[in-house]
């Protein structure tokens, strides 16, 4: 809902609204809960879990960033004491450590948005997407467009990728699956 409230997409009681009607239509078009197949990676992950990891490890590297000198001091001494090869660790050290932490979250978000986008198609996809679409129009009084950039296609790619249901990649193809009404 955060991506609603930040398009400036309805007020709070028409987007609980949107949100009660996504739920039901999840449950509804038999998608419920994602597919072990669908929603993993190889490593078992899924990207929702792929993204709070990158949101993580950015947390960490600011963290690490924001440390005073004396904690910088203490943490340097630390590993320093506990390394066995005795190796001197110092302020640099903590900066490259930092910014190799905010490097690996940027490649696990972008697993994460790669993960999300080869979800193959869903048999449930029609019935959600027209759903959705439905309850997006009646909700907030606004047309749901594919286009690229537009807050329904952002929203409902999002939507479909926590409830793991597999969207064609094409707007074209998306806009198929909404039934006139």
């Amino acid at each position: 809902m955060a991506l609603l409230t930040e398009g400036s997409i309805g007020d709070p009681d028409s987007r609980h609204l949107f949100a009660a009607a996504v739920e039901y239509s999840i449950a509804s078009c038999g998608a419920g809960e994602p597919s072990a197949d669908a929603s993993r990676t190889a490593a078992g992950s899924t990207d929702t879990e792929l993204r709070e990891l990158a949101e993580a490890l950015e947390l960490v590297s600011q963290r690490l960033a924001g440390l005073d000198p004396q904690d910088r001091t203490a943490v340097t001494s630390a590993l320093q004491a506990s390394d066995r090869f005795k190796r001197g660790y110092d302020e640099p050290y903590l900066d490259a450590v930092g910014e190799e932490l905010k490097r690996i979250s940027s490649a696990v978000s972008a697993a994460a948005e790669t993960r999300a986008a080869v979800l193959p198609a869903s048999p449930v996809a029609p019935c959600f997407v027209s759903r959705v679409a439905a309850a997006y129009e009646n909700c907030f009084e606004i047309k749901a467009e594919l286009n690229p950039g537009t807050p329904f296609l952002a929203a409902l790619r999002l939507l479909a990728a926590e409830a793991g249901i597999g969207l064609p990649d094409e707007p074209t193809a998306l806009a198929g699956l909404i039934e006139p009404g």
